[in-house]
């Protein structure tokens, strides 16, 4: 029972990771190309606390329920496959590069706030990249714990 509930964090932890990091690059995105100025401004300070209220904590929800199952498969003495494997060793490495990673970058954004509107810009461009390289590397690790690759 408990493997269950945390399976079923752990999928509503991605789920809700992934779908906020892209929408919130998209966003983001389209606000970086038509906004200016206070606009900007206070629309990276959104962003800043979406993501340490939601995007962060579903981060370490998907973190700590992994760990969960994989500790249970680890007591249990079965061979662990590739496709397990790597969502431990990749997947694990990249979501505390993630939560340690857009957490200092997210405080980046809450000092950029009085900068120029081109820096703003700059800032946001920046932040929407690395949000869809994040939601990328979601995807390859849905992509390996979906085909169970051995």
């Amino acid at each position: 029972m408990a493997y269950n509930i945390a399976l079923f964090l752990h999928i509503a932890g991605v789920a809700t990771w992934f779908g906020a990091m892209h929408i919130l690059a998209i966003w983001l995105g389209r606000t970086a190309k038509a906004a200016e100025g206070k606009a900007l401004a206070d629309t990276l300070q959104t962003v800043h606390r979406l993501n340490l209220r939601t995007l962060v904590p579903s981060a370490v929800i998907v973190l700590a329920s992994g760990l969960y199952m994989l500790s249970q498969h680890y007591m249990n003495g079965a061979d662990i496959p590739f496709w397990l494997l790597f969502k431990e060793r990749f997947g694990s490495l990249f979501i505390l590069a993630y939560i340690i990673g857009f957490t200092l970058y997210s405080r980046k954004l809450k000092g950029a706030a009085s900068g120029s509107t081109e820096q703003l810009q700059q800032t946001a461009k920046r932040y929407t990249m690395l949000a869809h390289v994040t939601t990328l590397l979601i995807l390859v690790v849905i992509l390996f714990a979906t085909l169970k690759f051995n």
